[in-house]
């Protein structure tokens, strides 16, 4: 009986790193065709006084490289994509308001989906990894003989 719901368990952990691995295959090439399509034009415009400049572009490269990472370290590069994805709908919604609030949850929702699977992954092979974990055994305490 255990077999079959650790069988079980071990498909649903699998089906959930799929997703998570297409949607950062699509976050990475849709950051690269950005980088070779118009990278050095847009990145010479960029001021650091506007937080739609410098400040969103490296958050970028951090929710890009958060994906990245991601793939061998599942908690670490979910945490930075999901906090990349956040800082820059903060970023975004502080320099516009409300006005572009939409297009940049749009644009951070492949970040936030592939890192938020990430670390629900991380969290259910942990899980798992710990209920298949053997108990140890029983110390077995042996009673000091008096010296005679």
């Amino acid at each position: 009986m255990m077999t079959k719901v650790s069988k079980a368990s071990n498909d649903l952990v699998e089906v959930m790193l799929w997703p998570a691995r297409a949607a950062s295959l699509l976050v990475s090439g849709l950051f690269l065709l950005f980088v070779v399509e118009s990278g050095a034009r847009v990145v010479a415009t960029l001021d650091w006084s506007s937080p739609r400049g410098v400040p969103l572009l490296l958050v970028l490269i951090l929710s890009v490289a958060g994906v990245n990472i991601a793939w061998r370290w599942a908690k670490l590069g979910g945490t930075m994509a999901v906090t990349g994805g956040l800082t820059m709908i903060a970023l975004v919604s502080l320099a516009s308001g409300p006005d572009g609030l939409l297009g940049v949850v749009l644009f951070a929702f492949p970040i936030l989906f592939a890192g938020v699977l990430h670390l629900a992954y991380s969290a259910s092979v942990s899980v798992a990894a710990r209920a298949e974990r053997p108990e140890p055994a029983p110390v077995r305490r042996r009673r000091l003989q008096p010296a005679t």
